[in-house]
C-alpha cells in the first residue's frame, strides 16, 4: 500500500501481526500521557503502531502499559518488516535491520531486539 500523501510505501499484507491502516484511517491516540499518530494495529492484541512526537515509530503495548521503540521512521519500519518476512538467516536479518536503523537493537526491550530473540534470529 502506498501512502501518496506522505510518500511512504507500507506492506499491504500482515507481517508480524502488523496490519497497516489506510491513510485516511490514521488517528491520534494519547498513551502514557503522550500523543501518537496510529498507523497500524497489531492483530490479536489491543496494541498499535504509531508515530511519536519525536518522529520515531513505537509499538504501543497497551497490554503491558509500555511504549516500545520500533524504528526511526515509518518508511524504515516498513522496509524492516519486509526484511523480516524475506530474510533467510539470522545474521542477514540482523545486518539488514541494523543498516536501516543503527538504534534497532540498542536495548533488549526494543521491538526488533524482542522479535529477534523470540524468533531465534540473534
Amino acid at each position: 500500500m502506498y501512502y501518496k500523501e506522505i510518500g511512504v510505501w507500507v506492506p499491504s499484507d500482515e507481517i508480524l501481526n502488523v496490519k497497516f491502516l489506510k491513510h485516511e484511517k490514521f488517528f491520534v491516540y494519547v498513551f502514557i500521557n503522550k500523543p501518537y499518530i496510529i498507523t497500524a494495529k497489531v492483530s490479536g492484541t489491543r496494541n498499535f503502531i504509531g508515530f511519536g512526537a519525536d518522529g520515531n515509530i513505537y509499538l504501543l503495548d497497551r497490554e503491558n502499559n509500555r511504549a516500545v521503540y520500533a524504528s526511526s521512521a515509518l518508511a524504515v519500519f516498513a522496509r524492516q518488516l519486509k526484511i523480516f518476512r524475506d530474510s533467510a538467516s539470522g545474521s542477514e536479518f540482523y545486518e539488514k535491520i541494523l543498516k536501516l536503523d543503527e538504534n534497532a537493537f540498542l536495548s533488549k526491550d526494543y521491538f526488533w531486539s524482542e522479535k529477534a530473540e523470540k524468533y531465534g534470529l540473534i
